[in-house]
């Protein structure tokens, strides 16, 4: 009731009586009072839980990604990708649970400030990672020596491609890991081929 008082007020109505009149005589649609009322409850839910606790990333008995405290449903963020040992931070999103950031993510400044909660994660989360590392080189006949060390790395390969931007062979080499240091560990090998300028995570 408070919410519709909420809604009735900023539609410069007295009581959520009128606005139910207005709704019933078709001069406002009912979805546009249902979209402002789910936004009231989980502004009001990200309130309650950015002010009580810091999200902590596990799994369940199931094996779904969960807050540990409040059972809340955790995925992670495409753009950024966090892995185990990232510093990470939670989006609450509306009817989505938790989504996990790296701090360090770009549009984490897009993001509603008074929906972001402090996360953690649980030291046995045991999750698998998708992580792209990005391999720059101005020598094209790097391209096979490249292939054949992203391939014998210590990791599972989910991709490999190349394009040429101006003067220079930029790689695309996904991969699985666990954690950090197993893609710290990648960064390191593909430093050391001759003829590569630049290796990074991908944003």
């Amino acid at each position: 009731e408070r919410f519709l008082n909420e809604i009735a007020s900023s539609l410069m109505m007295e009581t959520p009586e009128m606005l139910y009149a207005e709704i019933g005589g078709g001069t406002l649609q009912v979805t546009s009072v249902i979209g402002r009322l789910t936004n009231l409850y989980y502004k009001e839910k990200a309130k309650e839980v950015t002010e009580e606790k810091v999200i902590e990333v596990k799994k369940d008995k199931d094996g779904v990604l969960v807050d540990g405290d409040s059972g809340l449903l955790i995925r992670f963020a495409g753009c950024c990708s966090p892995v185990m040992g990232d510093e990470i931070i939670g989006y609450i999103s509306r009817g989505r649970g938790v989504t996990i950031h790296r701090k360090e993510c770009p549009n984490i400044k897009y993001l509603e400030s008074e929906r972001l909660i402090s996360a953690k994660w649980e030291q046995n989360a045991g999750s698998k990672f998708y992580a792209t590392i990005k391999v720059v080189s101005s020598d094209d006949k790097t391209s096979d020596y490249i292939n054949n060390v992203a391939r014998n790395l210590k990791l599972n390969l989910k991709g490999f491609s190349f394009k040429r931007v101006k003067n220079d062979v930029i790689f695309d080499i996904v991969v699985e890991v666990s954690n950090k240091d197993e893609i710290d560990s990648a960064i390191r090998t593909f430093e050391s081929v001759k003829g590569v300028e630049k290796v990074y995570r991908s944003e």
